[in-house]
């Protein structure tokens, strides 16, 4: 079985991310990148970082458009004006955004009892405000890539959420916005809520099946790159984790899984 989203966060694999690394790393800033196809708005958050004038252009939308949510949906992490995504949030409570920056070791195990804290700590918040902090990340470290350090405090913020008490934690204020961040805009927090919604499959029984079938439905979604690489592969790859998957669907999901971090390696 894979380790990843269970004591691995797989590295963001977005084009544009290789290419502000390589500029980085050969003292060669970019200013222009060109992309096939639209990448996730965190993606360009995060390069943004490392250039703030960088023009990035997207020669392609993909069809179904990952701009748009897929179901109709309460609230959304991004707008966007053509192909430039903007935080559909306020600027986040500073002290929750800070607690978010985790430096230990991946875990969903041990990240989870730690948002369990935090959920206990900020429970003032509403979820918008905690959401918030998935689309305005803290300070960057100097000897961490932008890049990780938003998407781990993102899973973070999505596992305070998960880590919320409610009697019927699906039909929860939490359990609707982490559903509603799952549909889209398409981007990293999209990754971050399906992890949220794992955490929860795999502490309670009483929502693991309409997550599992949450999960299958959103397979059958039209293949593009952005999903690709935020929805698709990631599910799969979380759907190891499920408990109680028939012996059938578990063989299919290992074999998935396994083809596609094969894939990787080449």
């Amino acid at each position: 079985m894979s380790e990843s989203f269970l004591t691995i966060l797989p590295p963001r694999p977005e084009s544009i991310l290789k290419s502000a690394a390589h500029g980085w790393n050969h003292n060669d800033p970019i200013t222009h990148c060109a992309v096939s196809s639209l990448e996730a708005p965190s993606a360009v958050l995060s390069v943004k970082v490392l250039y703030p004038d960088v023009t990035i252009v997207f020669n392609e939308v993909p069809d179904p458009d990952p701009r748009e949510p897929m179901a109709e949906v309460e609230m959304r992490a991004w707008t966007y004006d053509d192909t430039a995504a903007m935080p559909a949030f306020p600027v986040p409570n500073p002290e929750f955004a800070l607690s978010t920056e985790i430096g230990a070791a991946f875990s969903l195990e041990s990240w989870g009892e730690a948002a369990a804290r935090l959920a206990a700590e900020f429970h003032k918040l509403t979820p918008c405000q905690m959401i918030g902090a998935m689309v305005f990340p803290g300070p960057f470290p100097s000897d961490q890539w932008p890049w990780d350090v938003v998407f781990k405090a993102q899973v973070m913020c999505a596992l305070v959420l998960s880590r919320r008490e409610s009697p019927s934690w699906l039909d929860s204020s939490p359990g609707k916005h982490i559903r509603d961040i799952v549909y889209g805009p398409v981007d990293w927090t999209t990754t971050a809520g399906l992890l949220a919604l794992t955490d929860v499959a795999r502490r309670d029984p009483s929502c693991a099946d309409d997550i599992r079938s949450l999960f299958f439905s959103l397979l059958h979604v039209p293949m593009s790159p952005i999903w690709f690489m935020c929805s698709w592969q990631p599910i799969w790859q979380m759907l190891q984790h499920f408990p109680n998957l028939d012996r059938r669907t578990r063989a299919k999901v290992q074999q998935t899984v396994d083809d596609l971090e094969a894939e990787e390696d080449e």
